[in-house]
């Protein structure tokens, strides 16, 4: 009978403790914020040696979460972006490239790093074929994070962790090769 009083006390305590981890599960889930955006930037790539610059026309959609502990302090905001540009040369409108890439970057305020993972640029040209691809994933450290307002820095000088291909593009040589 003792034995039964145990396992009933037992069973009950676990019975309070997942109903106590279900309410604060809930209660925890992340802030949901989805962010349309379109833009066009002028001299967004100077080209001297092709003499010329690269405009951007842009759009797309962002979706940031932001998690907070039980203080109310931020631990981690993860963006989720799916865009899509076009680079126009400035001097020749005709010579244009077109990409869309979804990309996520993490903001880990407890580890104190800044991640971004996805396919950030993925460009093909008829007869040329990939012309540019940079994704996998690569963290860097935080310089400084502020868990009450959300504002960080990133040290983009220091890699803590590359996974993927992560080179600079040409643009300007990619633009100047359409035709």
């Amino acid at each position: 009978m003792r034995t039964l009083r145990l396992l009933a006390a037992t069973t009950i305590a676990t019975a309070a403790t997942l109903l106590i981890s279900a309410t604060t599960a809930q209660a925890s889930q992340p802030e949901k914020e989805v962010v349309p955006f379109s833009g066009s930037i002028e001299n967004f790539i100077e080209c001297p040696d092709q003499g010329s610059n690269i405009r951007i026309d842009f759009f797309g959609s962002q979706t940031f979460k932001t998690w907070r502990d039980e203080n109310g302090n931020i631990t981690l905001i993860t963006l989720h972006g799916h865009g899509t540009g076009t680079l126009i040369n400035q001097n020749d409108p005709t010579k244009t490239e077109t990409g869309s890439s979804p990309t996520n970057y993490k903001v880990d305020f407890v580890a104190g790093t800044f991640t971004v993972s996805g396919m950030e640029s993925h460009n093909n040209i008829p007869g040329l074929g990939r012309v540019a691809q940079e994704n996998g994933t690569i963290t860097f450290p935080l310089t400084s994070a502020n868990p009450q307002t959300g504002e960080f820095e990133v040290n983009f000088d220091v890699v803590l962790h590359s996974g993927g291909k992560h080179e600079p593009v040409d643009w300007c040589s990619i633009v100047a090769a359409v035709s």
